[in-house]
């Protein structure tokens, strides 16, 4: 199961902000697909681009929260920081 992008005030971004960005990404899909001949190639390179545009997009979200989800920064070296400027 995949956590849901938080903004930094706690609720998710807005549907008007994601689908603009994914139903372009279909639109070229779709548009090389329609252009270009069936066969395994083809279908693995469609298959390993859609995933990386997927793991991409996945990662930006990921980015917005650096202390939560499945990628997560180190808390202790931001203390340190702070804890040297005397915070």
């Amino acid at each position: 199961a995949t956590p849901k992008p938080r903004q930094p005030d706690g609720r998710s971004p807005p549907h008007w902000t994601l689908t603009p960005h994914h139903r372009t990404l279909t639109f070229i899909f779709v548009s090389f697909g329609l252009n270009a001949p069936r066969n395994a190639v083809v279908v693995g390179t469609f298959a390993v681009c859609s995933y990386a545009v997927g793991a991409a997009v996945f990662l930006i979200l990921e980015m917005e929260e650096p202390f939560d989800g499945l990628i997560q920064a180190a808390k202790h070296p931001m203390e340190i920081a702070l804890a040297r400027m005397g915070r």
